[in-house]
């Protein structure tokens, strides 16, 4: 297990995710921070120069960055229960988790755990997830 601070340890995951070319998964994705808009949208450029596919399950309150992510290439995202708020976002990729703790944090901290059960332990729960969201 390894703990990342900051805008620098976000990065680290997200550069960490191009070298995987399966599905991917985010559980509980929401709007990126201004300070990190610009990464992400970095990244998801090279992610679609990869063909990697992405699958998003995001926050009801984020109906608005969705939307947007679902008109990436390569992405499927879908909107979670409205009941179902968190500044959370778990993402699986390979035999790995990140734990990607945002907004009401002093500073955002990533938690990246390499264990291949765990992970087929997040798609299952993801997957579960994914039945009950609804399509945007």
């Amino acid at each position: 297990m390894k703990v990342y601070t900051g805008l620098n340890g976000r990065k680290v995951i997200f550069e960490d995710k191009l070298k995987y070319k399966e599905e991917q998964y985010v559980l509980g994705a929401h709007k990126p921070s201004e300070k990190g808009l610009l990464f992400v949208e970095n990244y998801h450029k090279r992610r679609i120069n990869k063909k990697i596919r992405l699958k998003m399950l995001f926050s009801n309150n984020s109906v608005e960055a969705a939307e947007k992510f679902n008109r990436y290439k390569y992405v499927q995202a879908r909107l979670l229960p409205s009941k179902f708020t968190s500044p959370i976002a778990i993402n699986v990729y390979g035999n790995k988790t990140a734990i990607l703790l945002g907004s009401g944090y002093i500073e955002p901290v990533s938690i990246l755990i390499e264990d291949g059960g765990l992970a087929d332990d997040f798609k299952n729960y993801f997957n579960l997830l994914w039945s009950l969201s609804k399509p945007l």
